[in-house]
């Protein structure tokens, strides 16, 4: 299950070094505004968690501690990001492997080999992951478009004390 209206269309944004290279910075459209949250209270896991995705957990709280970004209303998010890293980390570990589904072929009960399902479900699974990832500002795309909205400063425009009102 992939989370695809997140509410921001279009490429991803350009951090502001990159418009100014480019020549597309616009004084007019940054934002002074800081979206860090200050809370030093990092959510708790969900007690439903296995060890694995506990250890992705605490991994992932880590990763993110730095950036000032997280609370608890990022539980369910982060959980989601948890369980599908797991799920891709056991279906890889499993084809990998010598067992029954080990492969990229396996039997198929008609007797030819046929594609492995877990091939299926580690694709579904690492899309729901970059998806969840992005989300959550892990990706280098979702940094720079954080970034361009968390650092932009408001330009003044020397010229605007000479206007007339």
């Amino acid at each position: 299950m992939s989370i695809k209206g997140t509410g921001r269309r279009g490429p991803p944004g350009k951090s502001p070094h990159l418009k100014l290279i480019s020549g597309t910075d616009r004084a007019d459209r940054a934002t002074s505004e800081t979206v860090k949250i200050s809370s030093t209270e990092m959510p708790t896991p969900p007690s439903h968690l296995n060890s694995d995705e506990l250890a992705a957990w605490h991994e992932a709280i880590n990763l993110l501690k730095p950036m000032g970004l997280l609370s608890n209303v990022d539980v369910a998010i982060l959980m989601a990001y948890c369980v599908s890293r797991c799920v891709v980390q056991h279906a890889s570990t499993i084809i990998n492997g010598n067992g029954e589904f080990s492969g990229l072929l396996i039997q198929g009960t008609a007797g030819p080999n046929i594609p492995n399902p877990l091939i299926a479900i580690r694709r579904h699974a690492m899309a729901d992951t970059v998806s969840y990832a992005i989300q959550l500002g892990m990706t280098p795309a979702a940094r720079l478009r954080l970034n361009a909205e968390v650092g932009a400063k408001k330009k003044t425009n020397p010229f605007d004390a000479l206007k007339d009102d």
